[in-house]
């Protein structure tokens, strides 16, 4: 499964992290949009593929990570409602911005996941909203702590 990161932070890149070190994914496999050039070249070296913008992402990415901030997805929320997320879903990390805004916005799935950067190691306590619909992907995170 394709993954995309849209955003790198911290809890981004302990997912991705995590994912690598128990072999849940391949690098190759994981694609990242960020805003600094700095952030992005980082996900390069890492193995990851940089895009240029939310179409590029979407276009490689099965799964879109939402891994900004809640003021960020305000601001883009107009943009990427324009966008076509058929066949895609979306993990959201933002604990602030409700499930059915987000399938308003993106018109497609969407699962709520609350790690930590303890994730990284494998040992993470994750909440998650129903994952219905969304059963590989729980499976995912159930490889890098207790879901």
């Amino acid at each position: 499964m394709n993954i995309g990161f849209y955003g790198y932070g911290h809890l981004a890149r302990a997912i991705a992290a995590g994912l690598l070190k128990k072999e849940l994914s391949l690098p190759e496999e994981i694609f990242v949009l960020a805003k600094s050039e700095k952030t992005l070249d980082r996900a390069k070296a890492e193995g990851f593929t940089p895009c240029k913008d939310a179409t590029e992402l979407l276009s490689f990415s099965d799964l879109i990570v939402l891994a900004i901030k809640p003021a960020t997805i305000r601001e883009l929320s107009p943009t990427l409602s324009k966008m076509n997320f058929e066949g895609k879903r979306v993990v959201s990390l933002m604990a602030s911005i409700g499930l059915e805004q987000l399938k308003e916005s993106f018109s497609c799935p969407v699962l709520r996941v609350m790690p930590t950067v303890a994730i990284e190691q494998g040992n993470d306590i994750i909440g998650m909203t129903d994952p219905q619909g969304f059963e590989d992907v729980k499976a995912l995170f159930e490889g890098l702590g207790s879901v």
